[in-house]
């Protein structure tokens, strides 16, 4: 991808791994990785303010996700160097992502929007341009592995007085903060130990009889 100004220009390239998660709260913290150079062969070197709205989905439905900022003012060489913008994601956008991609390819949209400081008259010169690509479900989920986001676990936790609710109350509260901890055989023991107090109670009385039956 290029982008040309008056006397000079700019050329991005994908580096080998373009698309970085870190853990982050309530989300993740994504890293856009690309190349960057000079085109032109005007000496003054120019600089430049780069940003950028980020869309993902399938190949069918893409949606906007959120801003990716370059931190620095990026003044470039003839030679390509790494660049790298940053934004935040957060958890529902990654499952609204995964639901889209529905175990495809994560096609990748970026909206760019790049400033230079011109001369003769002075003036911020602004061009727009869009890059799009793809990660394979494999790349993807290697990506998204960094947070353990793609198979992201959310245990709701409903508030009671009746005693016999609220010890199946706490032992899901034991069971989700197991889930945290990793801890997923615990977890699993805790959920099923946490109907036991309610599910006659839970169930007409005919309905209970009938499971109590075929346990």
């Amino acid at each position: 991808m290029q982008v040309h100004f008056v006397g000079h220009g700019l050329a991005f390239s994908e580096t080998r791994r373009p698309i970085l998660f870190y853990p982050a709260a309530g989300g993740a913290k994504i890293v856009l990785r690309l190349n960057v150079r000079r085109t032109a062969t005007d000496p003054d070197s120019r600089t430049f303010r780069i940003a950028g709205w980020l869309s993902a989905g399938s190949r069918h439905h893409r949606v906007a996700v959120c801003p990716l900022t370059v931190e620095n003012i990026v003044n470039p060489s003839h030679v390509d160097a790494p660049m790298e913008m940053t934004g935040f994601m957060s958890h529902d956008q990654l499952r609204v992502l995964e639901e889209l991609r529905d175990g495809g390819d994560m096609e990748i949209s970026m909206d760019f929007e790049i400033l230079c400081l011109a001369a003769d008259p002075v003036r911020l010169d602004a061009r727009k341009t869009q890059e799009v690509f793809w990660r394979s479900p494999g790349e993807w989920s290697e990506a998204v592995a960094r947070i353990d986001a793609g198979t992201f676990v959310e245990l709701l936790i409903p508030l009671t007085r009746d005693p016999g609710f609220a010890t199946a109350a706490g032992r899901l509260r034991d069971a989700r903060d197991d889930i945290r901890d990793g801890q997923y055989e615990e977890a699993v023991k805790k959920a099923r130990a946490a109907l036991e107090p309610v599910k006659g109670r839970a169930l007409p009385e005919h309905v209970a009889e009938g499971c109590s039956r075929e346990d």
